[in-house]
């Protein structure tokens, strides 16, 4: 099985894939290997790459906290409990930086009304991202469509107010607390990583993780790179996750996974 993550691993700058990286992937099948897709994003954009590649996979969504089969059957889920959705906004709240709230297809963010922080351009025009303006609207809204909540962010470009909230998580140790970017700190349930998602697959398969190869760049990469048997970090990467890597690869033009799947598939066949 291959998996790997999307920003910063498998797609470019333009949020494109290369030609070497989709040729790979569309090979895996010819050779019945499973693909599947880690990613801290939401299962509608995950569905939307496969759809790009023109094959089908694994979903791990939400940083691990939502994983879907290749027909989209939910495998495997882990929420976030309202006590702990009420702590974090009011994290959020005391150190007026955005916060974000996932569902399985809807997000809600709150902006801070006392703050000039920008609102992140992915927000903008998407119909799946909504705004709310109090703890109480989000819990009302949850309740009104019976959503539950797999993950959660801290954004902001003000450094120091997303290190006391990171303080403030590690102080009161309710989630599981990752970086996907320098100014993006996000939340699951204690002990949901992609790691877990890629385990969840594996028992499904019964595959061992010895199997496995996985491609990533990022802090919320780490564990499951190190996790599975053949972690491969990007020449972009951050130091920590190429330390959790059995192997670096080049992705100057954004190629790494491709060929990082090609060097890999020849170690598998002895070449």
């Amino acid at each position: 099985m291959v998996g790997t993550d999307l920003d910063g691993t498998l797609l470019n700058r333009q949020n494109q894939i290369s030609t070497i990286n989709r040729q790979a992937i569309q090979g895996l099948a010819q050779q019945q290997v499973v693909f599947a897709i880690a990613s801290g994003r939401k299962a509608d954009s995950i569905q939307a790459v496969f759809k790009d590649l023109g094959v089908s996979g694994y979903k791990v969504c939400l940083n691990g906290s939502y994983v879907l089969g290749p027909t989209d059957e939910v495998l495997y889920e882990a929420s976030l409990p309202i006590a702990t959705i009420r702590q974090i906004f009011s994290i959020g709240l005391q150190n007026q930086v955005q916060v974000f709230f996932n569902s399985a297809a809807v997000s809600f963010y709150y902006q801070p009304t006392t703050s000039k922080i920008a609102i992140p351009e992915f927000v903008h025009g998407n119909p799946s991202i909504v705004q709310i303006q109090s703890e109480q609207a989000l819990l009302a809204a949850i309740a009104k469509q019976g959503l539950k909540i797999y993950k959660a962010a801290f954004t902001t470009t003000d450094t120091e107010a997303l290190a006391t909230c990171l303080k403030a998580l590690e102080q009161r140790q309710i989630v599981n607390h990752v970086w996907s970017d320098r100014n993006y700190l996000e939340m699951t349930a204690k002990g949901i990583t992609k790691l877990t998602g890629i385990k969840k697959i594996a028992n499904y398969l019964t595959l061992d993780l010895t199997e496995i190869a996985c491609f990533g760049d990022y802090d919320n990469d780490v564990e499951m790179l190190s996790g599975v048997g053949y972690g491969v970090a990007m020449s972009n990467a951050v130091q920590k996750v190429k330390q959790a890597s059995y192997l670096i690869i080049d992705n100057q033009h954004a190629e790494g996974v491709g060929n990082g799947i090609k060097q890999l598939m020849g170690e598998q066949n002895g070449a």
